[in-house]
């Protein structure tokens, strides 16, 4: 197994853009940290790219970075790549509504979905219902945070609903 790890360093947009041209030869990689890194929108395409090439990746952390709720839509559908994908941590970015519900959607292809984190983000109502809907799809899901957010009762409500077909969920 191989794993990259690269958390807490400066790394920035410039710094993961020349690691994702590298990750195109990384076909056994399984885990790749790069939190705490201050990527931003540039570098979180630059990784989604490349993620075509590593179809064996299980595991990858992005927390703590400036990823915006914008590219998160627009750009997340590299990780579609990522069949083998069991845990995604994007907590403490800048993620919104649009951007968790296109997250979700790209996500609900990844059948081996075990955890997702999105906490500490800019999710409101509409992201946690939009969120269940397309995740009730991602029966392996076993856990999911969403703490410090901006969720409210509906959303709470429309997300549980939606979740419920997730039977192996066992943390929200």
């Amino acid at each position: 197994m191989i794993t990259l790890d690269l958390n807490s360093n400066n790394i920035g947009n410039d710094g993961v853009t020349a690691i994702s041209n590298g990750l195109r030869f990384c076909k056994n990689l399984r885990v790749l940290y790069l939190n705490g890194n201050e990527i931003g929108d540039i570098g979180f395409i630059a990784i989604v790219k490349s993620l075509k090439y590593c179809r064996n990746l299980e595991s990858l952390d992005l927390c703590g970075n400036q990823i915006s709720n914008t590219c998160a839509k627009s750009h997340g559908e590299g990780l579609s790549h990522c069949t083998n994908l069991e845990t995604l941590h994007l907590d403490n970015n800048q993620i919104g509504d649009a951007g968790a519900i296109g997250l979700g959607e790209v996500l609900s292809h990844c059948t081996n979905l075990k955890v997702l984190d999105l906490g500490h983000n800019q999710i409101g109502d509409a992201g946690a219902i939009g969120l269940g809907e397309v995740l009730s799809h991602c029966t392996n899901l076993k856990r999911l945070t969403l703490g410090q957010n901006q969720i409210g009762d509906a959303g709470a409500k429309g997300l549980g609903e939606g979740l419920s077909h997730c039977t192996n969920l066992e943390t929200l």
